[in-house]
């Protein structure tokens, strides 16, 4: 009954305004990363061959330069 920011594997969250939708994940060798900006239309997918590296920060600094400004 309660508001969460994890469902079905998705993190979703609010950041500086814009929803934030992300899924990461890795398997042996292998590290991957999902993020949506649903309302700025941007998706961004970060594949890499090594494992346990974080791949959030990237796929947010390259999800940024992508949308285009909030308007208010």
């Amino acid at each position: 009954g309660k508001p969460v920011d994890y469902g079905l594997g998705f993190r979703i969250e609010t950041k500086e305004g814009r929803t934030i939708v992300s899924h990461g994940g890795a398997q042996s060798r292998v590290s991957t990363q999902l993020l949506l900006l649903p309302d700025a239309q941007v998706v961004v997918v970060v594949l890499c061959n090594l494992e346990k590296v974080r791949l959030q920060p990237l796929a947010q600094q390259l999800a940024a330069l992508a949308a285009k400004p909030e308007t208010k």
